[in-house]
């Protein structure tokens, strides 16, 4: 009962935010999520990554073992995508691969991390969110494209991204354990205390607009790889490089998230196959409240978390 109980505490307000902005985006039409998106990219999320560095407590051997794991994972994923779809036509294939790998690490791993595992959590889903975020916008494009040619441009653009210099700044901050003074310290603290119910508002309004029901068969190989064999594949890399305890459940936890709704952008932009890449995104975070909350479940049982 325990368990259910806090497991239920850690995905129901998360679920109800998204809700809440699904009904927002049905109530008002004219809404443009694109400039709440911007400020959240440029601002908010900014704010939060300085400020969760800066105070990180988790050892560097964690976070390092953590990002690798993170990284291996994606590879793996990466060759069973195109081991599942590899006669599909390279365009279907590559929006398969692109919803399978890039997860919702945003919106919803930031707070599911927050909500079930706290500040420790929260900490740890931020290494996470920055690399996925590299990746993204730096192979996402030139996979949904099929133009490889372009990588080093976009790898060049995603270090751009506010984000990852957000990352170096609290890195730089908490390695030499500077503190900020007392004004920007609670700035950076207001504005990312604002990122998660935005970003999740955000993703009720997007979902809302993508709503489908006419899935194709293609759609299915990406929701089983997100709901069922993501996740097992991050226990399995994640034990293989010795990861336990809290950063073992965050590895799993961000492998059970859904596809990530950027990546929809992303493939209207560079041509890709965005019909199939917007169905998945829908269903997957439908299926991903039942994986999310057995993710969470097995691990409150069998992993000591702090």
């Amino acid at each position: 009962m325990d368990t259910l109980l806090f497991t239920l505490n850690a995905v129901l307000p998360a679920f109800c935010i998204v809700a809440l902005g699904a009904f927002a985006g049905r109530m008002m039409p004219g809404l443009d999520p694109l400039p709440i998106s911007r400020l959240a990219m440029y601002f908010m999320t900014p704010a939060l990554i300085i400020s969760t560095a800066a105070h990180a407590s988790i050892p560097a051997d964690n976070a390092s073992r953590l990002a690798i794991a993170y990284l291996l994972f994606m590879v793996v994923l990466a060759v069973v995508c195109y081991l599942l779809v590899w006669k599909q036509p390279k365009k279907r294939r590559n929006g398969v691969v692109a919803a399978s790998l890039f997860a919702n690490t945003g919106n919803m791993g930031l707070s599911l991390s927050l909500f079930a595992y706290g500040i420790p959590g929260l900490e740890r889903s931020v290494i996470i969110f920055v690399l996925s975020m590299l990746l993204m916008f730096s192979i996402g494009p030139a996979l949904l494209s099929g133009n490889g040619g372009r990588f080093r441009q976009r790898l060049l653009e995603a270090w751009k991204l506010p984000p990852i210099w957000a990352a170096v700044v609290g890195l730089l901050l908490n390695t030499t354990n500077t503190d900020l003074p007392v004004v920007p310290d609670r700035v950076l603290e207001l504005l990312g205390g604002a990122v998660v119910p935005t970003m999740l508002l955000l993703l009720g309004i997007q979902v809302a607009r993508t709503w489908t029901w006419k899935l194709t068969a293609i759609n299915w190989p990406a929701v089983l790889l997100k709901s069922a064999v993501a996740p097992a594949l991050a226990v399995g890399v994640g034990l293989l490089l010795g990861l336990q305890g809290l950063d073992l459940a965050v590895l799993t936890l961000s492998a059970a998230l859904p596809t990530a709704v950027n990546i929809f952008g992303v493939a209207v932009e560079v041509g890709g196959d965005y019909d199939d890449v917007g169905r998945t995104i829908f269903i997957t975070t439908l299926t991903s409240a039942f994986t999310i909350s057995a993710t969470i479940v097995t691990f409150h049982q069998l992993v000591p978390i702090p």
